[in-house]
């Protein structure tokens, strides 16, 4: 007998289209009369798909209607146990052994899972069993055919379905409520995070109306770990939490482990310091006496100690995974680790780390970034930080924007406060301090304590209610530097020291002055804001060039060739060490000149003069090759940098969705502007930049424009549009198209 599933399918086919009795195509196919037969009738009654599965239910497997019934009893109660089960189904009137009850649950996903790969992504920790590969083989096979109506009844018909790549490509329309939910289970990350919390949310409920509560549970601890970040309140978070406790009335599981982990991490961003390291400390002491701890839950138990800002031990858990883990836990959790290291102020091994994973997610770069800024800044060079700071913000997605922006402005912040600008400093912190209020508790008490130095929590720690980094930040308050330094190294949390000494420079200065060890590296030591000697410029170029020198105006006339030459200088080689080659300046400046060198050398002799730079601060320098202009130890600052900055980070609060707080740094950046920037300056990079930076500001106005006709809220919009127009920065025709498109609202 010939049981080849194509063999069978023709001879079927043929039986239907043609006019010939059952036997005698039996006989053409050399195929048993009494199997052809059964052949025509299941494809008659159950179609062509389950012909073409091998997969056929053992003669032995529970009745269906029973399975379903095991089924709901499990999703109805999802804290039952078998031998509960089982008291439940014989009271009912049905016979059967617990094993039996475990084969179903098993089946349908409800036990038996991959111990070592538990976690929240339920799918991840479905084992393969036979039914499901062979059907989810075919449903693949009719995929490829662009039969997806098929490919969904198949998968459909599966009654647990390992993770797979198969599934998110088939739409949601097409599949049945437990496709749905391991379909999005697998689109974390892969889809925006506020979509992906409503999309969750819809199968939540959905699956409370049918009483599937043990989908609802997936359902709610995707939801709780992933609204964490969108600034959900305390009080929702916990609701929640409680709810899915309620729901799943066992002890002794998983689930309820994943919850107590969840529920301190909650605490933890809203600061119930308290109640958030008592979760730790107890599931700390349950998980590690477990023989084999999932990857998930060490994950999870090093997460709630980086928020604790427990990094020693988080470092424990995250290593845990490393030493034992496979290529792709690596890829996944060596970030996390990477965090913890720059943390304690070690940036070169985040960055390292970093760059050695494979596959990298949607923070990779950002975060790479903001490393390379964090070491730029502790060796000096407030200015590559700034740049750095602005790539990682303009890469940052939808998901990661918020801690994107505290981070970034923090800092922006402590940038300006290294060159000696407290006060830009303390203006960038106050503008972030609307965001931050209602979204990240930690961040806007740090806001308020360093723009408040009257500010005094004793109460808070003296209960033990705050953490590590706002401690740090009282101790430095105190004055007791060394204390605060030891703490911050005891602790890990050096990256915090590094960002708030620089609002607390008397104490460095202090200690350099009785010659004892700062700790701090030696390129920081360096920075003007402890070393007053070292100058800062202002160049203000968005109008009229206006210079200061250590936030002080300089009082000095320039002819528009000077000006442009150190406009030049401030953005080229901006910081000590900085360089530009000299040919560059003469093609530039002379190119047409016969004795560049020469004129160099008098503009060089007036710039120093107006600016009071002392010479060996700037000087031509021909060794190892051609001739370059060093900048010896010159720090400057521009007001195009502020406006990049603030356009930059507009941009990253509109894929935030957040319009409100875009407009307003929207706002601040063409309020830089006095006039049209490099107005009589007519060499050639003069006249690239001023048409980047025009073409920069019709470009920004043209978007602002059609957000706010979609809004209707076209105020804002219109009253920067007339001062671009007011200041020469947009000629008339441009004006008159974004002014009519943007009418005024009645």
């Amino acid at each position: 007998m010939v049981n080849n599933t194509e063999r069978r399918l023709k001879a079927v086919r043929y039986y239907l289209e043609h006019d010939e009795s059952l036997r005698t195509v039996a006989s053409r196919f050399r195929i048993n009369h009494v199997t052809f037969y059964k052949w025509v009738k299941a494809y008659r009654s159950k179609g062509e798909l389950w012909f073409l599965s091998e997969y056929r239910r053992p003669w032995n497997r529970v009745a269906a209607d029973l399975e379903d019934r095991i089924v709901f009893l499990k999703e109805r109660e999802p804290g039952l146990t078998l031998r509960q089960a089982k008291k439940v189904l014989q009271k009912q009137g049905f016979e059967i052994s617990v094993k039996g009850i475990w084969g179903v649950w098993r089946r349908y996903g409800y036990t038996g899972f991959i111990r070592e790969k538990l976690s929240g992504d339920f799918p991840v920790h479905y084992p393969w069993g036979k039914e499901a590969k062979e059907k989810f083989k075919l449903a693949q096979e009719q995929f490829t055919l662009g039969r997806v109506e098929d490919a969904a009844a198949v998968l459909n018909s599966i009654p647990a379905l390992p993770e797979n790549g198969l599934v998110p490509q088939i739409p949601d329309s097409l599949l049945n409520l437990r496709r749905c939910l391991e379909k999005a289970a697998q689109l974390y990350l892969r889809i925006p995070l506020r979509d992906y919390v409503k999309r969750v949310h819809t199968l939540y409920l959905r699956s409370l109306r049918k009483k599937y509560y043990f989908s609802a549970l997936r359902m709610g601890i995707i939801e709780i770990a992933a609204s964490t970040w969108l600034g959900r309140s305390l009080s929702e978070q916990m609701k929640m939490i409680r709810e899915l406790k309620r729901m799943f009335k066992g002890k002794n599981s998983y689930v309820v482990h994943y919850l107590d982990i969840l529920e301190g991490i909650v605490s933890a961003r809203h600061q119930r310091i308290k109640e958030a390291a008592e979760c730790a400390r107890k599931c700390d002491a349950l998980i590690r006496r477990w023989r084999k701890v999932p990857a998930e839950f060490s994950h999870l138990l090093g997460s709630l100690y980086i928020h604790l800002e427990d990094y020693r031990r988080a470092e424990y858990w995250y290593l845990k995974i490393l030493e034992r883990g496979t290529a792709s836990e690596e890829n996944i959790y060596g970030g996390h680790l990477a965090y913890i290291y720059s943390s304690k102020g070690d940036y070169k091994k985040a960055v390292d780390l970093l760059r050695e994973v494979k596959n990298p997610d949607w923070a990779h770069k950002p975060n790479i970034l903001f490393y390379m800024a964090m070491r730029s800044l502790v060796n000096g060079a407030p200015g590559k930080a700034l740049s750095f700071i602005k790539k990682s913000l303009s890469l940052s997605k939808k998901a990661g924007v918020q801690n994107s922006m505290i981070r970034a402005y923090f800092t922006i912040a402590s940038a300006y406060c290294s060159l000696g600008d407290r006060k830009e400093g303390e203006r960038t912190l106050k503008r972030l301090l609307p965001f931050v209020r209602h979204k990240m508790e930690k961040a806007a008490v740090i806001i308020d304590i360093l723009l408040n130095p009257a500010r005094r929590d004793y109460n808070l720690l003296r209960a033990g209610n705050v953490p590590p980094s706002i401690k740090l930040i009282y101790l430095l308050k105190e004055g007791d530097y060394q204390r605060a330094f030891s703490y911050a190294k005891q602790k890990g949390i050096m990256v915090y020291l590094h960002r708030y000494i620089f609002f607390f420079p008397e104490l460095v200065i202090e200690f350099l002055k009785r010659g004892r060890s700062t700790g701090l590296p030696k390129g920081m030591l360096q920075l003007p804001v402890f070393n007053k000697e070292v100058p800062v410029y202002n160049i203000r170029f968005l109008g009229k060039p206006v210079l200061y020198k250590n936030q002080r105006y300089l009082r000095t006339r320039l002819s528009p060739k000077e000006s442009a030459f150190i406009i030049h200088l401030s953005l080229k080689a901006g910081e000590p060490g900085r360089r530009i080659f000299l040919n560059e300046l003469y093609r530039n400046f002379w190119k047409t000149s016969t004795a560049p060198g020469r004129n160099l050398s008098h503009l060089l002799v007036r710039v120093r003069k107006a600016l009071k730079i002392p010479l060996h601060l700037l000087q031509i320098s021909r060794r190892g090759g051609e001739a370059v202009l060093v900048n010896n130890g010159i720090h400057f600052l521009t007001d195009y940098s502020e406006f990049d900055q603030s356009i930059t980070a507009a941009r990253a609060f509109e894929r935030a969705g957040e319009w409100e707080f875009a407009l307003k740094e929207y706002s601040r950046a063409f309020s830089l502007f006095r006039g049209e920037p490099f107005m009589k300056m007519y060499d050639a990079w003069s006249d690239q930049m001023r048409t980047a930076v025009l073409n920069m500001v019709e470009n920004v106005l043209t978007r602002l424009c059609t957000h706010s006709a979609k809004t209707g809220d076209t105020y804002g919009c219109r009253r920067l549009l007339e001062k671009a127009g007011r200041l020469g920065l947009i000629t008339d025709d441009v004006f008159q198209k974004l002014y009519d498109f943007c009418p005024k609202r009645h």
